[in-house]
């Protein structure tokens, strides 16, 4: 059940001017809501009934239906451009002798037989042949009712508890790609102060300096103390892990101890 969190979710548009050939100038809205994307056209004229703005199915399907043969090519899957073969004359198969084929529907079991159900090929090919279908038997007008239709019952679909979970799953990753980050500044800050207080020690007792984890054990106190004032809620680190981050530090820097 879709809930209140549906209106939460703001509703970003930009309009702008434009002129069409029919209704002269109009606005045009592009909306967005989430996941959701729409375009609305009015007319700028003060009439009394504002005509329902369709997109020219026609062109919208055959460019979506273009969409899905490159897919489908890609995948070397047929499509309904594809010169399909009868099985009983896979051999020594010629159109001239044997008759084309005229069944619109061979490329289609070809492409089920060669995909999974549900999955973005299997779904890619249904799609495809739906269209071709839709273009053979209506006309212009009612491919743009069809169509308006189709995406609007796509919106309707997505909205809702759908389009919730997909905006929480984008924030969601979202966090744990800066959690990852920061977590990857934090080390690398830690290490360099490791390594900084270690070359300052060398300095005073040039005798440790390739000695790493006798290093880390005189400067365990110091360490930790600076990592406390820096990062005031992190556990001390033992010895062992101040060694480990001390030579991450010195590969990171280029000198290999």
């Amino acid at each position: 059940m879709p809930t209140g969190k549906e209106n939460e979710i703001p509703l970003d548009e930009v309009k702008e001017l434009s002129h069409l050939e029919e209704d002269g100038e109009v606005i045009v809205s592009y909306r967005s809501r989430g996941f959701l994307r729409d375009i609305d056209v009015r007319d700028t004229k003060p009439t009394l009934h504002k005509r329902i703005f369709r997109p020219n199915g026609k062109e919208a399907l055959a460019a979506l239906a273009d969409r899905l043969r490159a897919h489908l090519d890609a995948k070397e899957l047929p499509t309904d451009k594809t010169d399909v073969i009868p099985i009983e004359r896979d051999w020594g198969y010629d159109p001239d002798e044997h008759g084309t084929v005229a069944d619109e529907d061979l490329w289609f079991g070809i492409a089920q037989d060669s995909t999974k159900p549900l999955t973005v090929d299997r779904l890619a090919a249904e799609l495809l042949h739906a269209i071709t279908r839709l273009h053979a038997k209506f006309n212009d007008d009612e491919l743009s009712d069809i169509f308006r239709a189709m995406y609007v019952y796509h919106l309707h679909s997505a909205a809702g508890e759908l389009n919730e979970l997909a905006i929480d799953g984008e924030k969601s990753r979202n966090n744990r790609a800066k959690g990852w980050k920061a977590r990857k500044e934090t080390g690398s800050a830690q290490r360099k102060l490791i390594l900084a207080i270690a070359l300052e020690f060398w300095e005073r007792f040039p005798n440790l300096e390739r000695q790493v984890l006798n290093t880390a054990r005189k400067i365990e106190v110091a360490v930790n103390q600076a990592r406390t004032n820096q990062f005031p809620k992190c556990k001390p680190l033992a010895a062992k892990t101040i060694s480990d981050r001390l030579r991450e530090a010195l590969i990171e820097a280029g000198n290999v101890r």
